[in-house]
């Protein structure tokens, strides 16, 4: 619901006349109204207006570019994974905190079994000038 202003012409957002009782003169001019609106946010229904049924949403086959992540949100996730090794331990994913270098992490990927030896470890970031550094701390120098 939102607040309007009323006037002798007033519609609600969804283009519904108001009810006589909520133009009744008992009240005055500028006293507000509650107008109920759909559950959907305006940009949706926006959105749903411009749309046809022939436009589809395009997915980009790859995903890039750089995202602020919560790694615990992240390595939740991971641990839903089945390893693919021995296919009975989940993925369990650590920050190397020895491994940081900036805004960079070292990430490993290791299996929960016991007898498992998946292990795999990564940088987040690219590197950049021949491995010397990272594209993310670059990024950040050049953006501040």
């Amino acid at each position: 619901m939102y607040t309007r202003q009323r006037n002798s012409e007033q519609t609600s957002a969804t283009g519904a006349d108001i009810s006589a009782e909520e133009m009744s003169s008992e009240s005055s001019v500028d006293e507000p109204v509650q107008i109920e609106t759909k559950d959907v946010p305006a940009s949706a229904r926006k959105l749903d207006l411009e749309s046809s049924s022939e436009d589809e949403i395009e997915l980009p086959e790859s995903t890039e570019g750089f995202r602020f992540v919560d790694i615990a949100i992240l390595a939740e996730i991971m641990e839903t994974f089945w390893c693919p090794e021995c296919r009975s331990g989940n993925i369990i994913m650590k920050e190397k905190l020895e491994g940081k270098k900036g805004f960079a992490s070292q990430m490993i990927l290791e299996c929960s079994a016991r007898n498992c030896k998946y292990l795999r470890s990564f940088y987040t970031s690219k590197t950049v000038c021949n491995g010397k550094a990272f594209e993310v701390n670059r990024r950040a120098v050049l953006a501040g």
